[in-house]
């Protein structure tokens, strides 16, 4: 008798039939699982707009140590990104940060980086 009220509890189960038995014998009602499945138009991806800082333009003084020599990108363009990518980038952004003028030559020549940078750098 044990096996048989398994399988019925894992049939029930696996069917989302929205039964459950419990050892009470007493019937348990629960809702169907929904799957979140995110929207994916452009839209709703680039939504948060990323606004300067009053002192932005200080960054580009900041001093960088590398090895070997990089040349940094002053424009995305410079990065030779495909072009969805550097649409996409446009959306929220007007020019890279000192992080990512150093490291997207880096990343695009398989070099190894270690960035640091304060919180919201866009360092990802």
């Amino acid at each position: 008798m044990m096996v048989v009220d398994f399988e019925i509890k894992k049939t029930c189960f696996l069917a989302q039939k929205c039964k459950l038995f419990s050892t009470s014998h007493q019937t348990v009602s629960v809702p169907p699982i929904e799957q979140y499945v995110p929207s994916t138009t452009n839209d709703n991806i680039f939504n948060d707009v990323v606004e300067k800082a009053e002192n932005f333009g200080k960054y580009h003084q900041t001093p960088v140590r590398y090895i070997p020599e990089v040349r940094p990108i002053e424009f995305y363009e410079q990065a030779n990104l495909d072009i969805q990518v550097l649409s996409n980038i446009r959306r929220v952004h007007e020019e890279p940060t000192p992080v990512q003028r150093y490291t997207i030559p880096c990343i695009r020549e398989e070099d190894d980086i270690i960035a640091c940078a304060q919180t919201g750098f866009d360092k990802t």
